[in-house]
């Protein structure tokens, strides 16, 4: 069951999927069983930090654009984010056939060919190419994943529920 309070959603699951030739994509019956809690099936891509494309849903879009809104305009390190996270924007909806249209510009920044990869991170998406997804995660041992959890998870309380305080 996906969680919604305020516009946070919790998407989870990471999924392969084909391009087609007019870039569109067909979304897995388990992550359309999670979209069914937004309205009107909307969304919002962007590029993404990493060479990949992120998806919002269009809540959640809001709450990004209503926190751009709260950046000082006057400093040109914010405008200068500003315009950086704006650029490429498109909005797209689901077609009867539970397809995404990906712009052409998105498919080009993120190097999409035939196949995907889409990783739900709890209230947004990342779309990669496969062959990039697959290098970024190879790229990271297992060794570095645990690294990772020490150094960013070290302020959060353990998993554990057996866990000692």
């Amino acid at each position: 069951m996906i969680e919604q309070g305020n516009n946070s959603f919790n998407f989870y699951g990471e999924f392969t999927c084909k391009v087609d030739a007019k870039s569109r994509v067909r979304l897995p019956g388990e992550m359309i069983d999670q979209l069914k809690v937004i309205d009107n099936q909307t969304f919002i891509m962007n590029r993404g930090e990493d060479g990949q494309i992120i998806l919002f849903p269009k809540p959640v879009w809001e709450e990004k654009l209503s926190a751009l809104r709260q950046l000082n305009r006057f400093d040109s390190k914010s405008r200068d984010f500003t315009r950086l996270f704006m650029r490429g924007v498109s909005t797209v909806k689901l077609d009867a056939g539970n397809r995404l249209l990906i712009p052409k510009k998105l498919v080009e920044y993120a190097g999409i060919s035939k196949e995907i990869a889409i990783l739900a991170l709890f209230d947004q998406f990342e779309i990669w190419d496969t062959d990039k997804y697959e290098a970024f995660v190879i790229n990271r041992s297992q060794e570095d994943f645990q690294k990772l959890g020490q150094e960013v998870m070290v302020d959060n309380k353990p998993l554990d529920d057996n866990s000692k305080e």
